[in-house]
C-alpha cells in the first residue's frame, strides 16, 4: 500500500471519530456543571411521602409494593404479604441521594446499547422503578447497566441518559421483596414436638423437665436400635430460623391435600403447628398458633413469660392466616422425617 493512501486512510480514521465525538456530544442536552447534582433531587425531598413503588425487570411481569400502616409495606400479587422494609427503603434512599457523574448521550439509538430502552421492549437486565406518593408519580426512571464506577439511568420520557454514581439491581420477582424470616421456634425452649403423618401411627419427642436438653423418644426405640440423634436434631430444629422462598394464598388444591403434621409446644404455653406436604421439588408449609396453659416452673425456676408467648402467637397468626409458603428443601425435609428415620440403622447382623 502507498504511503500516501495509509495516510489518508488515517486521517479520514481521525475525522470520523471526531465525526461521532461531535455527534455524541451534539444528541447530550446543554447543563451546567452546577446542576449536575442529585440526580432525582424531587424523590429525595419527598422520600416520606412514597406511599407505592412499581417495579418492571425486562422479561418479567410488572408488580407493585405498597404502604399499609406506619412502617408496614406489602406485596398484593404475594397475598398481600409484609415486603422487607429495610431492602426497600435502602433502594429507594440510594436512587434518592445518587449523584450525576456525566450527563450522557440523548440520542434514542444507543439506549440499546446502555440497557437503557423502554423496558417493554427490553430483553436483558433494564428494570423501571415508579415511586408514586398516593397517585401522583414522583419519579419514573429506567436503570440500565453498569459501568464507569456507577450506573447508567434514563428517565420514562425523556431521550436523555445519564451515568450515577450509584448502582442498583432491585429483585425482578415480587418473592424477591418479602420479610423472608417466617418464623423462629428454637429447640432450647421446646417442651416436645408431636408428629401426626400421613400414614401410621403418631409418634413424638418429648424433653422430660426444664433441667434437661435432651428429648425422649415416644414409642421408645425397639430392643437393640439406637436414637438417631442428628436426626433428632434436624426435626427439633426445622422451626429455627425458618425463612420462605415464596408465599400464595391457600386455594382449594390445599384444602384437598393430605399433609404431614408436626406440632411443637413450649413450656410457656406456645403450640405452632406445621403442616407440610411435597410436590415435585418444592415443600409447602402452612402453619397456626395457639395458646394453652404453660407448664408449671419447678421451684426455683423463674417464671414463664407469657405474654410474650402471646404475642408470638399473634405474630404467627397474623403472618400465616390464609397463607401457604414454599420453604427450602432443608427444613421442608426435616419436617417430614418419619419415626424410622429417628433411629440409627441396625448393626450388621442385628435383627431390625
Amino acid at each position: 500500500m502507498k504511503s500516501h493512501t495509509l495516510r489518508n486512510l488515517v486521517i479520514l480514521s481521525v475525522a470520523l471519530s471526531g465525526l461521532a465525538w461531535f455527534a455524541a456530544q451534539r444528541d447530550r442536552a446543554d447543563f451546567a456543571a452546577p446542576e449536575l447534582g442529585l440526580f432525582a433531587p424531587e424523590l429525595e425531598s419527598r422520600l416520606a411521602e412514597i406511599t407505592k413503588v412499581e417495579l418492571h425487570t425486562a422479561g418479567e411481569d410488572a408488580f407493585t409494593l405498597e404502604e399499609t400502616g406506619t412502617d408496614t409495606w406489602v406485596a398484593p400479587d404475594k397475598a398481600r404479604y409484609n415486603v422487607d422494609l429495610g431492602q426497600l427503603r435502602k433502594t429507594l434512599r440510594t436512587l434518592a441521594t445518587a449523584k450525576v457523574v456525566e450527563v450522557k448521550t440523548a440520542n434514542p439509538d444507543w439506549h440499546e446499547k446502555l440497557k437503557l430502552q423502554d423496558v417493554v421492549d427490553a430483553s436483558d437486565t433494564t428494570v423501571e422503578i415508579t415511586a408514586y406518593a398516593g397517585d401522583e408519580p414522583v419519579l419514573a426512571v429506567l436503570l440500565g447497566r453498569t459501568g464507569q464506577g456507577g450506573q447508567y439511568v434514563r428517565r420514562v420520557g425523556e431521550n436523555q441518559t445519564w451515568l450515577i454514581d450509584q448502582s442498583l439491581r432491585p429483585g425482578a420477582t415480587p418473592a424477591d421483596w418479602l420479610d423472608k424470616a417466617l418464623v423462629n421456634i428454637k429447640r432450647a425452649d421446646l417442651r416436645s414436638a408431636e408428629v401426626t403423618p400421613v400414614e401410621g401411627p403418631a409418634w413424638s419427642l418429648e424433653r422430660l423437665g426444664d433441667d434437661t436438653t435432651d428429648f425422649v423418644l415416644k414409642p421408645a426405640p425397639p430392643e437393640g436400635r439406637e436414637r438417631n440423634g442428628a436426626n433428632n436434631n434436624r426435626l427439633l430444629s426445622a422451626l429455627s430460623n425458618l425463612r420462605l422462598l415464596d408465599v400464595r394464598e391457600a386455594d382449594a388444591a390445599d384444602a384437598e391435600a393430605t399433609w404431614h403434621r408436626v406440632s411443637f409446644s413450649r413450656f410457656d404455653g406456645l403450640s405452632v403447628t406445621a403442616k407440610v406436604r411435597q410436590d415435585g421439588s418444592k415443600y409447602w408449609l402452612q402453619l397456626e398458633a395457639t395458646r394453652g396453659e404453660p407448664t408449671p416452673v419447678e421451684d426455683g425456676q423463674p417464671a414463664r413469660d407469657t405474654d410474650a408467648a402471646d404475642a408470638l402467637a399473634q405474630d404467627i397468626e397474623r403472618r400465616a392466616k390464609g397463607r401457604t409458603f414454599e420453604v427450602s428443601s432443608y427444613p421442608g425435609i426435616g419436617l417430614m422425617l418419619d419415626y424410622e428415620k429417628m433411629l440409627k440403622e441396625p448393626a450388621d447382623g442385628d435383627t431390625p
